[in-house]
């Protein structure tokens, strides 16, 4: 997940506040924040995804990759243009 699209999922809530938390401790435990996360400009690790959501399935992908298009601030950089979760990127 492009990292901009990341902050933006966990700072609407959609997650909830314990994934959230949880994103926040592996986050703290790479010593990175979003700022950094953001800064590079890479990709999330999915692994973070399986850490957080260790049972995840298509249907839960999907579920993730919905909340996300619900609270996305898309831009016209084009790289966020294009559709920014599948469910096959997180299983």
């Amino acid at each position: 997940m492009p990292p901009l699209a990341f902050a933006q999922l966990l700072d609407s809530g959609a997650l909830g506040a314990a994934e959230t938390r949880a994103f926040g401790r592996i986050m703290a435990r790479e010593g990175v924040d979003l700022a950094v996360v953001i800064a590079r400009q890479g990709q999330v690790p999915v692994r973070w995804f399986h850490e957080v959501y260790p049972a995840m399935d298509a249907q839960q992908g999907f579920r993730l990759g919905v909340a996300f298009a619900e609270h996305a601030q898309l831009t016209s950089f084009g790289p966020l243009s294009l559709p920014l979760v599948s469910a096959g990127s997180v299983l």
